[in-house]
C-alpha cells in the first residue's frame, strides 16, 4: 500500500510513465521521418518529469471566474481519473491500515535513499565538469573561420562542444594531422550541427532530471534515445550539407580510434550513440522522410492535449475551495441550556429524529469529532456543577451515526464560537500485535452463527442485535473490567482499547477479519482481591495477541478558543 503522504509523487510517476510509453509509441511510427522529430519527442517525455499534471491541472482551476455548479462526473472522466491517479483513487477508497511507525518511517528512509542519489549525481557531475574546466584551461585559440570559439587541447578528447550560453569547440592537437581536410569539415559540420539544435541545453535539461528522478528506468532509457537520436539528426544534417557519406564515416571511425569520448553528457561530442548503427545509416544514406502535413497536425494536436488536457480538467472540475464547499451539516432545530448539577450522560440518546444529551463541553467535543480526550487540547471548561450542558436537537430519521457528529460541530462553532486545528504530534501509545504462540482467535465467516455471550456480561434489556459488530466493556467487580467483541476487527479494537488505557493503540496485527472474543482484567486501582490479570495478560492470555509500549503519530485536535457561556437559542 502506497503511503498517503507518497500518493502525489506516485501519480506523477505513473503519469510520466505513460507519457513515455506514448512518446515510444510514436516514435515507432515516425522511425522513417527526421530524427530531430524523434529527438524533440523524447526531450518532452523528460520535460514531463518536471511538469506534473496537477501544476497544470492547478493552473486550470485558478482560471475558473465563478464555482461550478455541483454536477455529477461523467463515467468516463472517473474512468480516467482512476488511471491518471490510480494510487490516490486507492487512498480515497481503501485508507491505509498500515501501522503508524510504517507510514512514518517509510517516507523517511525512502528520502534519505533518494536524497543519497541525488548527492551522488552532483558529484559526478561537478567532478565532470571539473574535469572539462581543466581541460579549457590547458587549450589555446585556434584561428579557425567558424562561427563559435575554436580551442586546441592537449588531452587525447574527442571533437566536442562545451558550454551553453558561450559554445567553444575544443579540438585534440593532433586532430589536424590525423584526418583529411575532407574529414575534418565533415566533423566540424557535426559539431556546429549540435550548437544549432542548442543540444548542450537539451542535454542539460535532461541531466537535472536524471539528477532528481535517478530511481526511475525509464530516465536513464530516455538518455539513450536522446543520445541516439541527436547523432543520428546531426548525421542527417552533415549529409544534408553536402558532405560525402564515405569520407564522413572514415572521418568518425578515425575519432573514435584516436580520441576518447566526452566526459559529460550535456557536452556535444561526435561519437556518440550506437556507432555500427550510424556508420551503416551514413554509408547507406538513406533520406529520412519529411512529416506529412497529417503526422504534424497530429503531433500538435497530441502536444496540445498533453498541455491543455489538465487545465481544462482542472477548469472543468476544479479542486474544492470554501466557495464550493457544500455548507456543513447542521440540526433543524436545536436547544443548549447550561445546568447547574453535576450528573451527566456518558453518551448521547437517539430516538427517532430526536437527540438529546446533558453531558460537559469535552464530551461534546470528543463525541463530535470522534476523539478521545487524550487527543483534544486546549482551554476547554472543566467538567463542573457550572459546564453542564442539556442539549435538545431534532434532525431527520433516518441520519446515519456521522451525521449527528458533524451537526455537532456545527453547533459547537455557533453556539460557543469554538475555533480548532488539527495538527499531528508524537505520542507514547501502545501498539497491538501478534503474540508469540498461536492466535486464540478464529476468524468468523459471514455465515457462522453468532455464540452466547459470556455468563458475566450482564444484558439486561440489550439485545444480541444491538450489540453485534460493536466492543462492550463493562465494570462488573471493583476494578475490574470485562470486555466483548462481538464479530468486530481489529481496528475496532484497537479504538475500544484506546478508551480504556487513555492512550493511543495501533494496530499491528495484521488481521483483516472479524472475530467474537472475551476478556476480563484488572485495573491498576483494583483492590489486592482482584484475581485478574493485568490488561496486557489478558490480553496475550486470552486472545493470543501482544501489547505493547510504542510511540507514533497521533492526530490532535487544538481547540483554539471556546466560549463557555452559549448564545441564546
Amino acid at each position: 500500500m502506497i503511503p498517503t503522504d507518497l500518493s502525489p509523487l506516485a501519480n506523477h510517476l505513473w503519469q510520466s510513465t505513460l507519457c513515455v510509453a506514448a512518446v515510444w509509441g510514436a516514435t515507432l511510427a515516425l522511425r522513417k521521418n527526421r530524427a530531430a522529430v524523434r529527438y524533440w519527442l523524447w526531450l518532452a517525455a523528460s520535460v514531463k518529469f518536471l511538469i506534473p499534471f496537477s501544476l497544470l491541472a492547478g493552473i486550470g482551476g485558478q482560471l475558473g471566474w465563478r464555482p461550478a455548479p455541483a454536477i455529477a462526473r461523467p463515467q468516463f472522466s472517473v474512468v480516467v481519473n482512476q488511471i491518471s491517479r490510480p494510487f490516490t483513487v486507492l487512498a480515497e477508497v481503501s485508507p491505509a491500515t498500515a501501522a503508524p511507525h510504517a507510514t512514518t518511517v517509510l517516507p523517511m528512509v525512502l528520502l534519505a535513499i533518494w536524497l543519497c542519489g541525488v548527492a551522488l549525481g552532483i558529484v559526478f557531475w561537478l567532478r565532470s565538469l571539473r574535469q572539462i574546466r581543466a581541460i579549457q584551461r590547458g587549450a589555446k585559440t585556434l584561428p579557425l573561420r567558424l562561427p563559435i570559439h575554436v580551442m586546441s587541447s592537449p588531452a587525447r578528447l574527442e571533437p566536442g562542444v562545451f558550454g551553453i550560453r558561450k559554445p567553444v569547440l575544443v579540438l585534440p592537437d593532433s586532430i589536424t594531422d590525423r584526418l583529411t581536410p575532407a574529414q575534418l569539415d565533415a566533423v566540424f559540420a557535426h559539431e556546429l550541427c549540435h550548437v544549432r539544435r542548442k543540444d548542450n541545453l537539451t542535454a542539460a535539461i535532461h541531466m537535472v532530471v536524471e539528477i532528481v528522478f535517478w530511481f526511475h528506468p525509464l530516465v536513464w532509457f530516455i538518455r539513450t534515445r536522446l543520445l541516439e537520436e541527436r547523432e543520428r539528426a546531426c548525421d542527417e544534417g552533415v549529409l544534408e550539407s553536402g558532405s560525402e557519406p564515405q569520407v564522413y564515416a572514415e572521418g568518425i571511425l578515425n575519432v573514435c580510434k584516436l580520441f576518447l569520448e566526452s566526459p559529460m553528457a550535456c557536452a556535444s561530442g561526435i561519437t556518440g550513440g550506437d556507432l555500427r548503427r550510424r556508420i551503416e545509416g551514413i554509408l547507406a544514406h538513406r533520406a529520412a522522410h519529411r512529416l506529412e502535413f497529417g503526422k504534424k497536425l497530429l503531433l500538435a494536436a497530441l502536444g496540445l492535449a498533453a498541455i491543455a488536457g489538465p487545465i481544462a480538467a482542472g477548469l472543468l472540475y476544479p479542486a474544492r475551495s470554501h466557495a464550493q464547499t457544500p455548507p456543513p451539516l447542521s440540526f433543524d432545530v436545536a436547544s443548549v441550556k447550561a445546568l447547574t448539577q453535576s450528573w451527566m450522560e456518558t453518551a448521547p440518546r437517539r430516538a427517532g429524529g430526536r437527540f438529546t444529551w446533558t453531558t460537559d463541553l469535552g464530551y461534546l467535543i470528543g463525541y463530535a469529532y470522534r476523539m478521545q480526550p487524550f487527543r483534544i487540547s486546549g482551554p476547554i471548561p472543566g467538567s463542573d456543577s457550572e459546564f453542564v450542558y442539556r442539549v435538545e436537537a431534532t434532525t431527520s430519521a433516518a441520519a446515519t451515526d456521522d451525521q449527528p457528529r458533524l451537526m455537532l460541530r456545527s453547533l459547537l462553532t455557533d453556539r460557543f464560537k469554538m475555533v480548532s486545528h488539527l495538527t499531528t504530534k508524537q505520542a507514547d501509545g501502545y501498539g497491538l500485535s501478534r503474540g508469540k504462540g498461536s492466535l486464540k482467535m478464529h476468524e468468523v465467516q459471514p455465515q457462522d452463527p453468532a455464540p452466547p455471550l459470556p455468563e458475566w456480561f450482564h444484558k439486561g434489556p440489550t439485545t444480541l442485535d444491538e450489540i453485534e459488530g460493536k466492543v462492550v466493556a463493562i465494570m462488573g467487580e471493583p476494578g475490574v473490567v470485562s470486555i466483548t467483541g462481538r464479530r468486530v476487527s481489529m481496528p475496532q479494537f484497537c479504538e475500544a482499547l484506546q478508551r480504556q488505557l487513555d492512550k493511543p493503540v495501533w494496530d499491528e496485527t495484521g488481521l483483516k477479519g472479524n472475530y467474537y472474543f472475551s476478556l476480563r482484567y484488572a485495573r491498576e486501582n483494583a483492590p489486592a482481591t482482584a484475581n485478574y490479570p493485568t490488561i496486557d495478560a489478558a490480553i496475550q492470555e486470552d486472545l493470543g495477541l501482544r501489547l505493547e509500549k510504542h510511540k507514533g503519530p497521533v492526530e490532535m485536535l487544538v481547540v483554539d478558543h471556546i466560549e463557555s457561556k452559549p448564545t441564546e437559542n
